[in-house]
């Protein structure tokens, strides 16, 4: 019997005490660090583009495969096969085995010599981050009584933001340091390019890091079986009779987040090429203006919607996870139509902050809604759908629909600013409908399942 059909059969398991403060802090504490270092190795290509272009003689259509594809189609597929086994294998040690995974694969990516060994080392890289997430939310909502897990999870999905803040603030720094920097040669590996060292060294930092993951204590699978039975036959059916079941919520919930990721990675992408094109700042210069503010605000907004959530929550308010993600898409449509646009660098940076705030809002509290409703035999399936979902949406079409309004519909190179604004527009109004058609299914469920107890 595998261990989730375990915890199933024992009706004691659902009495066992949650973890302790210390052990389950320590587990946040670590997969935090995790997906910082996650978005560390998988960020650290975009900050090397010059050298590496210049040392394999390759082009920007095949560096942008490198950064987006090569990693994408990994990270999102391979979710799927690791989301099944999080529902039925030790969670911890798959965590672990991703992240010596994805180190091997970074250090790989330092070691290429050339452009075909760099691409595999990249799905590599993809394949062992995809184990992260789908197991980190299980672990997380396993550790946590159901009103104290969006504050968890949001510290979890923090480590996002820290990570892209800290990218974009040490983008000038590695730059400068590697652009003219002499080959370097290392003890037992031998000569390698500046742009390579990094990367070897982020390969190392990780697989040092598995030692702490080994930490983290296997919390208990557990069920609220009162309050889930209605939802056996989609336990039982797995992750496409669950969303059958809870249709309205699942799609909405993934939807509208696909659609605030594609605004939030073009955001990313072309915010910093508004401050060089039109205000004729360094990039340098806008890499650490913009990486500060993505920093502050966008840890606000993460963690100011789970405290949010679990205000409303202990108000009564069944619904409030999907309220926050409500209150986020209407926020952020009046700040994303003006920020980008203003004649002032100083304006674009100011409004910049607020449509940082709102983007980030609802980043803890929709995957919690999921995991909340979700059955725990498929939350860690579930989780891969959500990645899934969000995921390709923001990768592939973020950057690309910026583009697109700048070349066929503005054909002006200094108008991305329009162009991110109308990105924000239509895909904050679709945001905004898909949430708005999730929260009374959403709301009467939660509802139904506390008076059930």
């Amino acid at each position: 019997m595998d261990e989730a059909s375990a915890s199933r059969s024992d009706p004691g398991a659902q009495e066992q005490a949650w973890p302790s403060p210390f052990r389950r802090w320590y587990a946040v504490a670590v997969l935090t660090l995790g997906y910082i270092l996650s978005f560390a190795d998988r960020q650290i290509l975009a900050l090397l583009i010059g050298p590496i272009q210049e040392d394999l003689n390759i082009t920007d259509t095949e560096i942008s495969l490198l950064i987006g594809l090569s990693f994408a189609l990994c990270y999102t597929l391979a979710g799927f096969p690791l989301g099944w086994l999080v529902d039925r294998t030790n969670r911890r040690n798959i965590v672990a085995i991703g992240v010596g995974v994805w180190s091997l694969m970074t250090a790989a990516c330092g070691f290429a010599s050339t452009y075909a060994q760099l691409f595999v080392a990249r799905m590599g890289v993809g394949l062992g981050e995809a184990a992260l997430s789908p197991a980190a939310y299980s672990i997380l909502s396993d550790s946590f009584p159901p009103e104290r897990r969006a504050r968890a999870i949001s510290v979890y999905t923090g480590g996002a933001i820290m990570g892209l803040g800290l990218a974009f603030i040490a983008g000038g720094a590695v730059i400068t340091a590697v652009s003219n920097a002499p080959p370097v040669t290392l003890p037992l590996i031998g000569e390698l390019r500046a742009w390579q060292v990094p990367l070897v060294l982020l390969g190392v930092l990780g697989l040092v890091f598995v030692l702490a993951v080994m930490g983290i204590a296997e919390p208990a699978r557990r069920e609220v079986s009162a309050a889930q039975a209605s939802d056996g036959a989609a336990e039982r059916g797995g992750l496409l009779a669950f969303t059958l079941t809870r249709w309205r919520i699942v799609l909405g919930i993934c939807f509208g987040m696909a659609a605030q990721s594609v605004v939030a990675y073009g955001l990313m992408s072309w915010m910093p090429t508004v401050f060089i094109r039109r205000f004729d700042f360094e990039a340098g210069e806008a890499g650490v203006l913009f990486g500060i503010v993505v920093a502050v605000f966008g840890l606000a907004g993460n963690y100011g919607g789970a405290a949010l959530s679990e205000r409303w929550t202990a108000k009564g308010r069944p619904g409030a996870l999907i309220m926050v993600c409500v209150l986020a898409a209407a926020g952020l449509l009046p700040f994303v139509a003006f920020a980008p646009t203003l004649n002032a660098s100083w304006a674009v940076l100011a409004l910049t902050a607020p449509t940082i705030f709102f983007l980030t809002l609802p980043t803890a509290v929709a995957p919690t809604a999921l995991q909340t409703i979700a059955p725990n035999a498929v939350r860690g399936r579930v989780a891969a759908l959500f990645i899934f979902v969000t995921s390709m949406a923001g990768l592939t079409l973020g950057p690309l629909t910026v583009a697109l309004f700048t070349d066929f519909v503005f054909r002006d190179p200094d108008a991305v600013g329009a162009s991110v604004a109308m990105t924000g527009l239509l895909l904050g109004a679709i945001s905004l409908l898909m949430f708005w058609q999730a929260l009374g299914p959403f709301a009467r469920l939660t509802k139904a399942r506390l008076e059930a107890g």
